[in-house]
């Protein structure tokens, strides 16, 4: 595996897309308790609950895999933060745990304890801040190695240009759905 071509797909096909993924679904949140915006909420929870759902599986499986430390038989190495530094997060590790628990119970396999639980991420003990924590520290150990593997973008720059970009687009995206919802 060359390390540092493996190092550039990790961090803005991998870590970046994940960490988009939750900025989406935080601001998403954000945006639809506003109790002036809740009746399109409410207008069409369906599509709204798949919306955020998804986001939601999609960078917990993301991070579910970028904390991997599996190696398959036969297969080429695979990649998570594990494939560039011996660090092991131990002041996440309760989080990292926890992820991996719902990804097993909520999003590979269907645990009824964890399924028939209204707030599956809280019984899995996640919260919010948790993973919001564990990105950043994972952009400052990773900021702290990347000239290792010739990369040379700041990526606390990076994170915080993400979660800018994820509310610009989504606010752009609403105002255009606001507009359609009006109209009809």
């Amino acid at each position: 595996m060359n390390k540092k071509k493996a190092f550039k797909n990790f961090i803005e096909k991998d870590l970046l897309v994940t960490y988009s993924k939750f900025c989406l679904g935080q601001v998403m949140h954000k945006e639809i308790d506003d109790k002036d915006e809740y009746k399109y909420y409410s207008q069409f929870l369906p599509t709204w609950n798949i919306l955020l759902h998804s986001l939601g599986e999609s960078y917990l499986l993301g991070l579910a895999r970028l904390f991997d430390r599996y190696n398959f038989k036969g297969k080429e190495e695979v990649i998570s933060v594990y494939s560039f530094l011996d660090h092991d997060f131990v002041k996440h590790d309760r989080t990292i745990r926890a992820i991996k628990v719902f990804r097993d119970n909520v999003l590979a396999h269907s645990n009824w304890n964890f399924m028939d639980n209204p707030r599956p991420l809280e019984e899995a003990g996640l919260s919010y801040g948790d993973i919001e924590s564990l990105f950043s520290t994972t952009a400052e150990v990773l900021e702290r190695i990347k000239n290792n593997f010739g990369y040379n973008q700041d990526l606390r720059e990076r994170f915080a240009k993400e979660k800018e970009e994820a509310k610009k687009e989504f606010m752009k995206w609403y105002v255009v759905f606001q507009r359609g919802f009006e109209s009809s």
